[in-house]
């Protein structure tokens, strides 16, 4: 009898596991292919800025590695199928560009533990690592492949990992890799009290590992939780792509207009809070390293200041087509 509950059991595992890594699969290739009508989204060799990995980031968290990497190969058959800049050109490009690229989505089920304790770091933490790893697979793909983009015959190729071939890969590569990492973590932010809390159905449950603390998940005041406690980590990624579009070498100013984006959001966010914690400093948020600031206003005041700063960086990354980087340009 035990044995037939156990079967029982196994077999609502797995068609749970089917159902929410299908519904995720379907939802990636709806926000893919809705990007590829945008202007500007679509890169002439492949590539797209998208959020598109977010919810394949998601089903590695809750169904486990090898469903994250099923999904995450199938999404890359289908994204190869609408991609216009993706024929095939070399058998490596195919499995570096797209299967490898996306299949990496499973690397994200490193964080499950800390997922289904409801750490909102567990999901950002799992694109970070997914999106990088997609980053390297393409990086390699330029070099080998799409840097010898001018012999489309694809027999002899010889890997380019000169200064040229290098500038190359990470520019193009970086230009729609980066932004989506930044975009997806921003997304995650936004989605993950909703995710968290549909964590306690029987459904999601069932498909927990075994050593996570459930006495830690109850006690995670994740229905505190704000913006504010992601401030870190935004900061981060803006700091990135406005570094990067200050370099002319790279040859990518465009995406200053990204951070420029975000840190001015930043700012408006920084003095509205700051408002806030002036008439109310009792605003806090216990599990956050707002704690080791004295008061709540600082914290918005610091935040303001450094958003201040990217815009500046932003704004140097977006004229040095125009000053400094003008002969770099010139040269494309």
């Amino acid at each position: 009898m035990e044995e037939t509950i156990s079967k029982r059991g196994q077999a609502q595992k797995s068609i749970n596991q089917i159902t929410i890594s299908a519904m995720m699969l379907a939802l990636a290739v709806i926000l893919c292919v809705m990007v590829k009508y945008l202007p500007g989204f679509q890169f002439p060799n492949g590539g797209t800025i998208s959020i598109a990995m977010v919810p394949l980031v998601f089903c590695a968290l809750i169904c486990g590695p090898f469903w994250g990497l099923f999904i995450g190969v199938c999404f890359a058959l289908i994204d190869m199928a609408f991609d216009p800049g993706a024929f095939g050109y070399h058998w490596v490009c195919i499995l570096l560009d797209y299967v490898f690229a996306f299949g990496g989505v499973a690397l994200a089920s490193i964080f499950r533990k800390g997922f289904y304790e409801k750490k909102v770091s567990a999901p950002i933490l799992g694109m970070l690592v997914s999106g990088l790893f997609r980053f390297v697979c393409s990086f390699f793909s330029g070099c080998v492949v799409w840097s010898q983009i001018s012999d489309f015959s694809g027999k002899n190729l010889a890997p380019d990992f000169s200064a040229a071939g290098i500038t190359y890969s990470i520019t193009y590569n970086g230009g729609y890799i980066l932004p989506s990492i930044a975009l997806s973590i921003v997304v995650i932010a936004l989605v993950a009290k909703p995710i968290f809390n549909l964590l306690s159905t029987p459904q999601l449950l069932s498909l927990a590992p075994k050593n996570v603390d459930y006495e830690k998940a109850k006690n995670n005041q994740f229905s505190k939780f704000s913006f504010t406690s992601l401030i870190p980590y935004y900061l981060g990624c803006t700091l990135l792509i406005a570094v990067l579009s200050t370099i002319p070498a790279i040859k990518i100013y465009w995406m200053g207009y990204f951070s420029l984006a975000f840190s001015g959001g930043l700012l408006v966010f920084s003095l509205i809070m700051f408002v806030k914690s002036l008439k109310n400093p009792s605003i806090r948020f216990e599990n956050s390293w707002m704690t080791k600031f004295q008061k709540t206003s600082d914290i918005y005041l610091l935040t303001g200041f450094i958003s201040l700063m990217l815009l500046g960086i932003s704004v140097l990354g977006i004229c040095s087509y125009y000053s400094y980087g003008a002969l770099s340009y010139a040269q494309e």
